[in-house]
C-alpha cells in the first residue's frame, strides 16, 4: 500500500495549484485544482487505511487536510459567484448589442 503521506504530499500540490491559480485570476484553473483538491480529500484520502489512525503525526495530517478542503469550498463557492457574474456580463453585453442593432 502507498504510504498516505504521498496522498497528502499529492493533496498539497494540488491545493496550492488551486491558490496559485486563484491568486492570479484564473478563475477557470482555480475551479478545475479546486474540485480536484476537494473530490479527492473526500473521496479518496478517507478509504486509506491509514487514514483514521490515532497516531499525532496522522491526526495533523488529517486535521491539515480538513481545514484546507474547508477553504477550497469556501474559495469555490466564490469563483462560481464569480462565473455566474461573469457570464451574467456577457450575456447581457450580447443582449444590448443585439437591441442595439434591431434599433438602427
Amino acid at each position: 500500500m502507498i504510504p498516505i503521506e504521498r496522498y497528502y504530499a499529492a493533496s498539497d500540490k494540488v491545493f496550492s495549484a488551486f491558490q496559485e491559480s486563484f491568486e492570479k485570476g484564473d478563475l477557470d484553473g482555480a475551479y478545475v485544482f479546486g474540485k480536484r483538491f476537494a473530490r479527492f480529500s473526500t473521496e479518496c484520502l478517507p478509504t486509506h487505511d491509514s487514514y483514521k489512525s490515532s497516531d499525532a503525526y496522522f491526526k495533523r495530517l488529517r486535521r491539515k487536510n480538513v481545514d484546507d478542503v474547508r477553504a477550497v469550498l469556501d474559495g469555490l463557492e466564490y469563483i462560481t459567484s464569480l462565473m455566474d457574474m461573469e457570464e451574467m456580463g456577457k450575456s447581457s453585453a450580447g443582449s444590448t448589442n443585439a437591441e442595439s442593432r434591431e434599433c438602427s
